[in-house]
Order: structure tokens, then sequence, then C-alpha cells
């Protein structure tokens, strides 16, 4: 039997056009939310298939071209919305747009004011389009007045409270946004958009805990929602979780199809920070080759070469960066890298000048300090390296136990001693149970008692010989103690005692010359 069979491109197009036509406006606000404009541009068309001159859809669409910045396009959008006996419509609202875009804020008001007189005094969404023109065009206030008369009408429309949400934000009103984010999702259960969103006011507010708790809310009720993956990954940034923000950007990369410069740059400086830094090189250069005047990117390159101790490479990389750079967007980071790249290549006292230039940028760059004193302190420059550490302490106060330290080392090298032994009683008072503070407070204080006669040293050394459980790593400083106890002892004429103690060093050191003078002294 002759059976009539259509063509397949035909099939297919008509099966195309129903699982468009199956799905809603709703379908392509997810999208939106979802950061896939693409596909809420195709779920749009293809309801317009079935109604082509429908206005909302029109304007939907509309939005989406001017999003893009496809403002002609955009225009024919909302033309073809409008029928020439409409006395309202929603489109008014997309030209309303362009004109305010165009700063024709004439046209535009008369654009708004036939949106919403007459058939549509009443009607919310007119107001919710209206407030979106305004909002487009920065006119807050009148934004806001607009989306709350939508809900003299209808107070359950989530739209609205997400767009006051967004208006509020960009008025720098962050506790209002986030009620209306709340009522949002409060009208709509399960809305990963609002809690996204307040989670990202939470970080900018810098409260991690809220935060994070409004990012895992939004990826629990949809793990298909692909934005939070995203701030999830720039959470763990500031958490100082490296592994963590490359995790989670990967799957943001994964799952939003994104390969854009800018995505695949903030990818990198992830990367780079979890110290996977051939795949960093590889990922920037793959970029350069796709934008070589994006001469910014390059930086991680020497940052990178630096790490992995290719110090003739990176310089190189950060000669050329710095010599295409504009000067304007230079950072302290650069100039540090590029100073302690000339330090590994001999250059230390160029590289010094370069990282004390980065200090100017990044006061706040703790690990800066410690990389200029060590330079400081390796060309013996002990008062250089001091003044840093003093430096440091001011800057990021209170300093920890390694500043004092440290910079009770450099006074005591520079024989600024009483200024040495103030860092180092510092630290004995911050770590009671470090042994090495009261080893270099008896350093400091028997050289305040150069004859040893009042035993100024007497209680650190003790201390830190009663600290020490480690005899092969700390041999050295033990004999040093030891030897300053036993001579302590034997001027307060305590045999006993100071047997005892250069019994130790004996045991020690069997071959030390003191001990041995001290023993020979006793048979005398």
């Amino acid at each position: 039997m002759f059976k009539f069979t259509l063509p397949l491109f035909v099939t297919l197009f008509i099966t195309f056009s129903q699982q468009l036509a199956a799905q809603s406006w709703a379908d392509a606000q997810y999208a939106i939310w979802n950061e896939q404009p693409a596909k809420a541009k195709e779920i749009v068309k293809g309801l317009l298939v079935a109604n082509p001159t429908n206005e909302e859809y029109n304007y939907r669409l509309g939005n989406l071209l001017y999003a893009e910045g496809k403002k002609d396009s955009a225009k024919i959008a909302y033309n073809k919305g409008i029928k020439p006996e409409d006395k309202t419509n929603y489109n008014f609202a997309g030209l309303a747009k362009l004109a305010f875009a165009e700063n024709n804020t004439t046209a535009a008001a008369e654009y708004l004011l036939k949106l919403t007189t007459k058939d549509r005094s009443k009607d919310p969404k007119s107001y919710i389009f209206a407030g979106e023109a305004y909002f487009a065009a920065k006119q807050y206030d009148n934004a806001i007045a607009a989306i709350k008369k939508s809900q003299d009408f209808d107070r359950k429309i989530v739209e609205a409270y997400l767009l006051l949400g967004d208006v509020y934000l960009a008025k720098k009103e962050a506790g209002t946004a986030i009620s209306n984010y709340e009522w949002a999702y409060e009208n709509q259960p399960n809305l990963p958009v609002a809690y996204n969103n307040i989670g990202k006011i939470y970080m900018m507010s810098r409260n991690y805990r809220e935060a994070l708790n409004h990012f895992e809310k939004a990826n629990t009720l949809d793990p298909n929602f692909i934005p939070v993956y995203f701030e999830l990954a720039e959470f763990n940034h500031y958490a100082k979780k490296p592994a963590e923000s490359v995790k989670f950007m990967d799957e943001y990369l994964k799952r939003s199809g994104r390969t854009d410069v800018e995505a695949l740059s903030r990818y990198a400086s992830f990367v780079f920070l979890s110290g996977d830094y051939a795949r960093t090189i590889s990922l920037i250069e793959d970029l350069l080759r796709r934008d070589a005047s994006n001469v910014i990117l390059s930086r991680l390159i020497g940052y990178s070469y630096y790490e992995q101790e290719k110090y003739v490479e990176g310089l190189a990389q950060m000669d050329t960066f710095l010599a295409k750079v504009d000067s304007a967007k230079i950072i302290g980071s650069d100039y540090a890298y590029y100073g302690k790249l000339l330090n590994k290549t001999g250059n230390d006292s160029l590289g010094i000048q370069y990282m004390n230039k980065a200090l100017t940028l990044d006061s706040a760059d703790a690990t800066l300090y410690d990389d200029i004193a060590n330079a400081y302190m390796a060309k013996k420059k002990y008062p250089e390296a001091s003044a840093i550490y003093k430096r440091k302490i001011q800057a990021l106060p209170p300093g920890t136990l390694q500043d004092y330290f440290q910079m009770g080392r450099s006074y005591y090298y520079a024989g600024n001693i009483l200024s040495a032994d103030s860092a180092f009683a510092k630290v004995v008072e911050s770590g009671p149970t470090i042994a090495l503070g009261y080893l270099w407070r008896g350093r400091t204080t028997s050289q305040l008692d150069p004859t040893s006669e009042q035993g100024l040293a007497f209680p650190h050394y003790s201390k830190f010989v009663e600290l020490t459980t480690d005899a092969v790593k700390y041999k050295k400083e033990l004999i040093e103690a030891y030897s300053y106890l036993g001579y302590y002892q034997y001027l307060k004429k305590d045999t006993a005692k100071a047997t005892a103690a250069w019994q130790k060093v004996k045991e020690l050191d069997p071959s030390n010359t003191q001990a041995e003078e001290y023993f020979k002294s006793l048979k005398k």
C-alpha cells in the first residue's frame, strides 16, 4: 500500500518546533539566570514560531539582543511586537530603553507613558518592564518606583523582587537588596538565583560564612545552576583554598561552555595559585595565541618561571612584560617578581630596588618584606634588614613571632645588641616554649654581660637546655649553652654544677678544648 512520508528535513523541523513550543518563557528565564543567553534566545524564538506577533515574546527577544549589544536587531524585535493600532504595548519599554541609550529622554518618557496608561494601567508587567528601562538608564529611583507600582497589583511576581534586588544593589543598598532577594525565594522556594545573588553580596561585604551558606544552598537546590560554581571558585580563592578554587572553576567552565579570554584568564590565575606552574604557562600561551595584544596575561608566565626556578627564562619574560605593559597597569607583584628574578640572576642590588618599589604599591604583602630582608641579610646589610622588619611590623601589626625573631637576628649581626635583646624578649614572651628564642636571648644578654659575672644569660641558656629535646640537630647550640652554664658556675665556685655542665659539653664533643681545660684545672 502506498504511504506518503514527509521528507526527513521537514520531519526534523517539525519535531524541533514541537520541542520549542513545549517550552515556556519560564524555561527561557531560567536559561538567562543560568548564563545561557543563546539557549534563552532559541527558546523565545521557538515561542515566536507559534505566535510571531506576540508582544511579550518579541519584547523578551529584543532584550536578549540588546544585552548582546545588537541594538538595531533589538529595535526590529520590539517593533515587530507592536501593531499599528496599539496604544499600549510591552515593547514600548524596549523602545524607551533604546531612546534612553541615545540620550533621548523625551521620547523615552513618551514610550513609558504609553506603556502604563489606559488598558495597561493595572498590569503589573507593564510597570516591571518600565522599571527595566529605567534601570538600564541608571535611573534607579524611577526604576524602584515603577517596580513597586507593579506590586500594587500583584505582590507575588518573583521577577519584580529580583529586579528590585538588582536595582538596590546598584544603589549600594545591600541590605535592601538582600531583603528583596529573600522575598523572591519566599514566593518561589526553589530559586537558586536568589540565594546566589545574596551570597555575592555577602562576599562583597566579607561575610564569608553567610556567603558560603547561600552558595551551598543554591547548589543544593539546583546542582545544574551554573553561576554558583563560579562563585564557589571565587569563594575558595578568598578562603586561600586554591585546589578547591580550580575544582569549581573547572566545573563552571565545563557546564557553561565558556572559552572566552576573560573566563580562561581568571582560571589561569587560580591554576597559578594552586601551584601548577607548567599548566599556567600552557594556558597563558594558548590565550596569547588568540589575543597577542593582551600583554597583561603574560605576567603569570614570568611568575611561573620563577616558581619553577627557571630564573633566566622568567627574567626575560618579565623584561618583555614590563617593556610592553601600560605603566598604570603594573601591580606590586610585578615589581616583586622582577626583583626576585634579578636577585636570582646575580643583580641583587637592582633586585632589592625593585622589591622596595613593589612595597610602595602593595605595603600589605607580608612575604615581600621577608624577601627584601633576606636579600639584605645575604649582602650582610644588617641595619637595612632590621629596618625592613621594623617597617613590616608597623605596616602589619602586631607582627608575628617570626618577624620579631628575624628582626632580632638582624639587629644582633648589626651589633645593635640592646634592640636585638628587646626583639628576642618579645619572642620568648609570645612563644614561651620555643627553645631558640631563649638561645638568642642568651646570646644577647651574654654580650651585655661580657665577663659573665652578672649571669644575665644564665636563665635563658638554662631554659634553652630544658626545652631542647633534639641533641643531634642542636648539638652546636647545646655546646654553646652548656659552656656558658659551666663557666658561670665555675665563677660562682659551684664545682658540682660546673662539672655537670662541662661533662655535658664533653659528651656532645669529646675533644672540646674548653671542657678539657676545665677538667685539667680540677687536677691542679
